[in-house]
């Protein structure tokens, strides 16, 4: 009679292990179905605000959270923070439970990157 208990009750454990599936593993796994955007200034260039879109988890209770910061390409001449599939990609970061950031930078134009000492001072601005 002992041994019947010991298999029903493993039985029953085994049961409810299957029922709820494998456990979800936080920044791996999509862990959170909603995420927010958030548009915020981090600077002012010449009287033109440079914007970086934050995506984060909606309902998330973590305070420490891993930040991933994406700058878009363009060969620092063009582009913006939603080039690309930027929007896909920090959505999908977001519901796994990190923080993502999509930036804008400093543009030049082609004058700018003319020659080795104009390029070099322009990227360094935009960096």
């Amino acid at each position: 009679m002992k041994n019947w208990f010991s298999v029903i009750l493993a039985l029953c454990f085994c049961l409810r292990a299957w029922a709820e599936g494998p456990a979800l593993v936080r920044y791996k796994d999509v862990v959170f179905t909603n995420w927010q955007v958030d548009s915020v200034a981090y600077t002012v260039v010449n009287g033109r605000p440079l914007l970086m879109d934050v995506y984060q988890p909606t309902g998330d209770t973590a305070v420490l959270r891993p930040l991933i910061i994406f700058a878009h390409g363009g060969s620092f001449m063009h582009g913006d923070r939603h080039v690309d599939r930027m929007h896909e990609i920090c959505s999908l970061l977001a519901k796994r439970g990190y923080v993502a950031v999509s930036i804008d930078y400093r543009l030049t134009n082609l004058a700018g990157m003319a020659t080795r000492r104009t390029a070099y001072n322009e990227i360094m601005k935009a960096v």
